[in-house]
């Protein structure tokens, strides 16, 4: 009465649990072609040294390196002010690098403790950061980056920040960031 023959229905019923618990195992193993990209440290360094060195181009004023690090459509977005009806800002990529040259004084922006996450070829650094115009204090604010992975390595997409003037607490230049 309870053969596993094919004809039987409870032969079919065990085939059909083994088959459902054969599938569940391997729904839960990760597909090589994702596990090795996801979240892994090297694209994450890699996405955190391309923005310091888009920041360090930005210093500098090296508007041939700028053009290495940004895809040519990047555009940033960002948020002049602290209340929500303060000025909303957009930069281009060519708007940046004829603004650049001209901006007055040295500028240092430093990242706090940036949240990277990748999948494939796309990725985000969000990271609060603290901003300096000639190593005195201008303001703090988040910067969310996104980027996307070319031929040629990863290239910043876009962007948004805040600019914040009175809700942060500047670390001195003097010491290290976390």
């Amino acid at each position: 009465m309870f053969s596993s023959h094919p004809e039987n229905g409870v032969g079919r019923t065990n085939r059909f649990i083994g088959f459902c618990l054969v599938a569940g195992i391997l729904w839960c193993v990760p597909h090589p072609s994702y596990a090795s990209d996801a979240n892994s440290d090297t694209d994450r360094r890699a996405l955190i040294n391309l923005t310091q060195n888009y920041f360090n181009a930005v210093a500098a004023r090296d508007t041939a390196s700028l053009r290495d690090y940004l895809l040519p459509n990047a555009q940033f977005i960002y948020r002049n002010g602290e209340p929500l009806n303060s000025m909303i800002g957009v930069t281009t990529v060519p708007d940046l690098l004829v603004k650049l040259p001209v901006l007055s004084g040295d500028l240092l922006e430093r990242m706090r403790e940036p949240t990277v996450l990748v999948q494939g070829n796309i990725g985000m650094l969000w990271t609060r950061y603290d901003f300096y115009q000639n190593k005195q204090f201008s303001h703090c604010g988040t910067d969310a980056f996104t980027f996307l992975k070319t031929q040629d390595g990863w290239r910043i997409a876009g962007g948004s920040w805040s600019v914040e003037k009175t809700t942060c607490n500047p670390e001195p230049l003097n010491l290290p960031l976390k």
